[in-house]
């Protein structure tokens, strides 16, 4: 029998990473970009109205390139109190295509210099899809529980392409969510906590179909 293979439809090492550890241990053999020839060089764009379109966006695209299958993300961080000031689905992009990660977090921090109390609240929402050959398998979405942005960060807590776990925090536990275990990623609603049943799950189906 055949060994299905599934290509993890993104560019962003943070994102590889928190795919890679849900679908490694399931018997399929799982690709990166990189070990991918003619998939394409540029980003897909996001331009739909939420990360779960821009999710189900980003699995089409990159499942017809590798034609099979693809499961890719759309996330963002989610911010009430700035109001119009701040859009989740610009997360990454809202200090400017080429800022790194420290010019982001300066820029939050700035846009929140004159807000305290419930306006610095946090949620973060990821969405996934799972596409094949470019037709959509699945998809959902889940958000976290409602943390804190700091004022300050250490420039060590600062995750390869996940900068916001160096300034997003739980009070209740009293750390960053870069510091976080399994076990309190679970108590906060981490999103891929919440995510991982029901890619597995899909995922399984697939393999089961006769």
């Amino acid at each position: 029998m055949d060994i299905l293979e599934l290509l993890i439809g993104t560019k962003n090492r943070a994102k590889q990473r928190s795919l890679n550890q849900i679908v490694s241990a399931l018997p399929i053999k799982v690709l990166l970009p990189h070990q991918v020839s003619g998939l394409p060089q540029t980003i897909v764009e996001e331009e739909q109205d939420s990360h779960l379109g821009n999710a189900r966006e980003k699995a089409l695209v990159w499942s017809r390139s590798f034609h099979g299958l693809t499961v890719s993300t759309d996330g963002g961080l989610l911010i009430p109190g700035l109001g119009q000031n701040w859009n989740s689905l610009t997360t990454k992009r809202f200090a400017g295509d080429t800022a790194g990660d420290p010019e982001r977090i300066k820029m939050l921090l700035d846009l929140l210099k004159e807000h305290s109390n419930g306006d610095r609240r946090a949620q973060f929402v990821e969405a996934v899809a799972i596409a094949n050959d470019g037709h959509l398998v699945d998809s959902w979405e889940a958000v976290s529980a409602m943390g804190w942005l700091n004022e300050g960060y250490e420039q060590d807590q600062i995750c390869d392409e996940f900068w916001i776990s160096a300034i997003w925090s739980f009070p209740t536990l009293g750390k960053n969510y870069s510091a976080l275990s399994s076990e309190e990623r679970m108590l906060v609603d981490d999103p891929w906590m919440s995510l991982k049943p029901h890619i597995q799950d899909a995922i399984m189906s697939l393999l089961n179909k006769p």
